[in-house]
């Protein structure tokens, strides 16, 4: 998600899932800034959900930590996000792309889920990389101290960042399309405001038992909530429909398919078909990885069934990012005991605005008008013409994504210090 042209989103503040974020808090390495906050007491410790939308200015460090490295969700200085939560997963999991893009704000959501031994993480929408975990308590959501930004007891590896919109589901393993949604105008990921109520997709059907046709070998196994895995899946060689129980699937509709063309060195086609009509292919060589192929339905209302050409290998199907799972009722959506949400874009950043409480204590903030904590750089991004803005310690323009110093061009006999989010040298 790069720089916006002005007026770039026009079509977004039409759309009634959009939210325009006011802007965003700034985290400087130098200055030390974070913020710390103890829980009274133990959440839960297996499933939970983190998203936040951060723009990241090339310095490595821990952006949210717990008992100092016992939880760490850390960016490094080579790119890549670094991922640990002492008791449910054992050393050190890294993303698989690295985002060095220092004009761009990405939105992360982590998705911990270790009753089901998977962890999640998802970047602008899509699923980047997943890391095992044990069917234990992590050290998250502990009643022990949390940091965002820096480690939280030695208080040193910070870095420097702009974060906005930060919420965190306690008791929920919740997906990308709970928080954030693609523009159809431009296809660009854009920021959504979570809401609760309701519930997720999951009611207690058995999803695996409603097939029709050769249902293959080890049907279950795609609906066992640990979503695609190299061995979860349902397979056969000829033709299958999963039928979906009136009124059917409505939402963002994933189905993670792959082929069952049983020559190892050769790559097979096979089309995934949904009852409206959509069709969309995979395309991999058998039993080699990545296996399977993420298709992306996109919005989808009353979605009755599911047909799988011969030859297909079913691994998972999701709904708005949670994966369909046999005979479980996800609870309400709610924030939960320790769950909280953090706007950042006003100068109360601290306040858990979820109606929980939860407050976080702000350590060695002091912005002035001059040099405000909190800017108008913004998840939102540019916005041509748009309302004025009162009543925070920045500027009176409407939401933006601002142009900065770029940390990643420097002079090969001179490496000038940036600090301030990039904005001083």
């Amino acid at each position: 998600m790069g720089v916006l042209v002005a007026g770039g989103l026009t079509g977004l503040l039409n759309q009634s899932s959009a939210q325009v974020i006011d802007g965003s808090l700034k985290f400087d390495k130098t200055s030390s800034t974070y913020l710390a906050r103890t829980p009274a007491s133990a959440g839960n410790r297996k499933v939970w959900t983190l998203s936040y939308w951060i723009k990241l200015n090339g310095d490595g460090g821990h952006l949210f930590s717990a008992n100092n490295d016992g939880f760490q969700l850390e960016y490094r200085s080579t790119g890549v996000l670094l991922f640990a939560n002492n008791g449910s997963t054992s050393g050190n999991t890294s993303s698989t792309a690295v985002f060095r893009d220092p004009s761009a704000f990405y939105h992360i959501v982590v998705q911990h889920d270790a009753t089901n031994s998977i962890a999640r993480f998802y970047i602008n929408g899509e699923q980047n990389f997943t890391a095992t975990l044990s069917n234990a308590d992590g050290t998250w959501n502990n009643n022990t101290s949390h940091n965002i930004n820096g480690r939280s007891t030695s208080n040193d590896s910070y870095s420097s960042f702009a974060m906005s919109q930060v919420n965190f589901i306690d008791g929920l393993a919740l997906g990308p399309d709970s928080f954030g949604f693609t523009d159809p105008l431009t296809g660009v990921w854009r920021p959504k405001k979570f809401t609760t109520g309701g519930t997720t997709v999951n009611n207690g059907t058995t999803w695996s038992s409603n097939f029709s046709g050769n249902g293959g070998t080890q049907p279950t196994n795609a609906f066992n909530g640990t979503g695609p895995k190299q061995n979860g899946y349902v397979h056969s060689g000829s033709e299958l429909t999963v039928n979906f129980p009136s009124p059917g699937l409505s939402g963002r509709i994933v189905v993670y398919g792959g082929t069952g063309f049983g020559n190892h060195n050769a790559t097979g086609i096979d089309t995934f078909t949904l009852s409206d009509g959509s069709v969309l292919s995979s395309s991999e060589k058998y039993d080699v990885a990545p296996y399977w192929t993420a298709m992306d339905f996109g919005e989808k209302n009353n979605i009755t069934s599911l047909v799988c050409s011969a030859g297909y290998t079913l691994y998972a199907v999701s709904v708005d990012g949670v994966i369909l799972e046999d005979s479980v009722t996800n609870p309400t959506i709610a924030y939960g005991t320790n769950g909280f949400y953090l706007p950042m874009d006003n100068d109360d950043f601290n306040i858990d605005k979820s109606g929980n409480g939860n407050n976080w204590t702000k350590q060695n903030f002091s912005g002035t008008s001059n040099d405000p904590d909190v800017l108008k750089d913004s998840p939102s991004g540019a916005v041509s013409g748009g309302r004025a803005q009162t009543g925070i310690t920045t500027t009176s323009s409407a939401p933006s994504n601002y142009a900065t110093l770029n940390p990643l061009q420097r002079s090969l006999n001179r490496t000038p210090t940036l600090s301030d989010g990039n904005l001083t040298v």
